[in-house]
């Protein structure tokens, strides 16, 4: 379950909800919670850098991947030259 919560404009602080759960018209628990309320550009700063700092990290994994597929196919490609120069056909089969 996803719960989204936007404060009115001129709301700041620590601000205390009850967030109810409702199946068929009745009332199935109540929970109470908490939000704090601050500078909207500092909280966007903090999801920016956040999301920034993973996208990086998620590129140099691609890289490393990347990298370790080629070093792989060189090492396996060098690996069946070197058994077919023994004068020898390799079988399938």
């Amino acid at each position: 379950m996803l719960v989204k919560v936007t404060p009115n404009a001129d709301a700041a602080g620590e601000r205390v909800f009850v967030l109810k759960l409702i199946e068929n018209g009745r009332t199935v628990k109540e929970v109470q919670m908490k939000a704090s309320i601050g500078n909207g550009s500092a909280a966007a700063g903090t999801s920016t850098a956040l999301t920034s700092g993973l996208g990086l990290v998620f590129v140099v994994l691609i890289a490393i991947l990347i990298l370790l597929g080629i070093v792989i196919a060189v090492k396996k490609g060098s690996q069946d030259k070197a058994e077919t120069t023994d004068g020898e056909t390799k079988s399938y089969y």
